[in-house]
């Protein structure tokens, strides 16, 4: 059996138990967990208060409602691609706060 997932190619985020799991296996980073860890780093809470604190608002807005997702179950009823309304009919999600 052990032979049969000697090909398979195993997705995981960078912990080091996943690395440490998979070491003897062809392992690739998430390419999602990669940008959630750098967007982390980038847009530090306490700088984006400051600086844009907007877009500080439209971030804790999507943090809130991604969370609520997650908890409720609702996210698994989600079609693949999601398209919200924003006042004046136009695509996307407008932040609160945003002009």
């Amino acid at each position: 059996m052990p032979e049969l997932l000697d090909d398979v190619r195993w997705i995981t985020d960078q912990a080091a138990n996943a690395q440490a799991a998979f070491k003897d296996r062809i392992r690739y980073g998430c390419i999602a967990h990669e940008i959630n860890t750098t967007l982390k780093h980038a847009f530090d809470a306490d700088f984006m208060a400051e600086e844009a604190p907007e877009m500080q608002n439209c971030i804790m807005a999507n943090r809130k409602a991604v969370k609520y997702l997650k908890k409720s179950g609702n996210a698994l009823k989600l079609d693949h691609a999601v398209q919200g309304r924003r006042e004046g009919g136009g695509r996307g999600y407008k932040c609160p706060g945003a002009r």
